[in-house]
């Protein structure tokens, strides 16, 4: 296997687990967004595109038609990031568009968590004055092969980027059923060990050479200071 494949096959994975998640929220109508996600696809297509997206929600509450902006580099490209696949909602993000950042942007783009459409039909008056073409619509799939192209140093720090937060992105979008999740975060955090405490009879019986403690209970109290130090150390 090519060095290519070894980093190829776990992305394509990674990106269905991400996609499938945000599809059995949709299927419950919860079709919201939070920020874990925004502020993931904004790095992810900051390494595939080297660009300078930011999240504009960050500046300005909910940026009409667009969640991420770059107007540092040659060519200045927005996207919207939504679970939604319809013509309706790319229709609506196409209106949302402020004249202002049609001036300001060079190509708009949508970016679905999960799969675009094989047809739209897109109201032509808003297509003509954004800009906007069809292969403006990004899918996972296509997102997935704009990382295959790449070259072999982006597509490596696209694997490292999923490695380090798939796990943390599964957990947040989590559906509750009955009222619980499958997993937490419990299950990703090291539990603290349990911490057995004696009555300090050995380390007093030890200690009867020296005189350093006068009863058994001052030798436990020196015990229990001593632990309670060690708890406050890191794990």
């Amino acid at each position: 296997m090519t060095a290519r494949g070894v980093f190829i096959g776990p992305i394509i994975d990674d990106i269905d687990t991400i996609s499938s998640r945000v599809r059995a929220r949709s299927k419950l109508g919860l079709t919201d967004l939070n920020r874990i996600l925004e502020d993931f696809f904004k790095e992810l297509l900051n390494l595939i595109h080297k660009a300078n997206l930011v999240n504009l929600n960050e500046i300005r509450r909910n940026t009409p038609g667009i969640d991420l902006g770059d107007t540092t580099s040659a060519t200045k490209s927005p996207f919207q990031v939504t679970s939604q696949t319809t013509s309706q909602k790319i229709n609506k993000t196409l209106a949302a568009i402020s004249d202002a950042d049609v001036k300001l942007y060079d190509e708009f783009y949508v970016l679905i968590i999960g799969e675009s459409q094989t047809k739209y039909k897109l109201n032509a008056a808003q297509v003509k004055r954004v800009g906007f073409k069809r292969r403006n619509i990004i899918g996972m799939t296509e997102l997935a092969s704009q990382i295959i192209a790449s070259d072999i140093d982006t597509i490596s720090a696209v694997y490292e980027k999923l490695r380090a937060e798939l796990q943390r992105i599964t957990v947040e979008l989590e559906v509750a059923i009955d009222g619980k999740f499958a997993t937490s975060l419990a299950g990703i955090v090291e539990d603290r060990p349990t911490v057995h405490r004696s009555d300090a009879s050995l380390l007093f019986a030890l200690d009867e050479g020296t005189g350093l403690f006068d009863s058994r209970e001052e030798a436990q109290k020196a015990l229990d200071g001593f632990i309670e130090r060690l708890e406050c150390l890191p794990a």
